[in-house]
């Protein structure tokens, strides 16, 4: 994480080179375990290059991931569910 703090702050790289530097700072962050600070950098590269595939990626598993741990997942009623499931055994 050191790293990655070290490349936010770079000065000097010119547009499309501080996009790739974020995204890398971002990469860092995400192995260190900082998601918060990964995910806002992966807006920021995605605010400033909406192109960029790397964070557009790594923005849509994170909204998956959330949507997945948010919403309850429904039972399933069919006919191979109630039989796999042991449900009215004699």
């Amino acid at each position: 994480s050191e790293a990655a703090d070290k490349l936010v702050r770079l000065e000097g790289p010119r547009a499309h080179e501080k996009v790739e530097v974020l995204y890398v700072a971002g990469e860092y962050f995400l192995q260190a375990g900082d998601l918060e600070q990964a995910y806002s950098l992966f807006d920021m590269v995605v605010e400033k290059s909406p192109e960029h595939i790397g964070a557009r990626r790594h923005l849509r598993l994170r909204d998956i991931r959330t949507k997945a741990t948010t919403e309850p997942q429904p039972q399933k009623k069919g006919f191979w569910s109630g039989l796999l499931s042991g449900k009215g055994k004699k």
